[in-house]
């Protein structure tokens, strides 16, 4: 198992209990798509909703970074994890 940063902003923070940022355990070789599956199971429909769309691609306005890079400029969904990242899951963001 290795250790990961998850931090979240805004509306997602009140999805996985609050926390703007905790540890997360995950396996030796996972992936963003497996993190995200730990996290539906632990946090429930209304995270997966938020996350997801009924095809389980990550919804629309949704972003997220790995130690500050977006995850579609690395391997998308199926970029790997490693000690010590940090992972940021950013909602959509409207402005006028």
């Amino acid at each position: 198992m290795i250790e990961i940063r998850l931090k979240t902003i805004l509306g997602i923070v009140n999805l996985v209990g609050g926390l703007k940022e905790q540890k997360v355990y995950i396996e030796q070789d996972a992936r963003v798509f497996d993190l995200l599956e730990i996290l539906v199971l632990k946090y429930g429909h209304e995270f997966k909703q938020k996350i997801f769309d009924d095809s389980m691609e990550i919804n629309r306005g949704i972003a997220m970074f790995i130690n500050g890079r977006n995850i579609y400029a690395l391997d998308g969904l199926k970029t790997k994890l490693c000690l010590g990242d940090e992972f940021l899951i950013f909602p959509p963001v409207g402005g006028g």
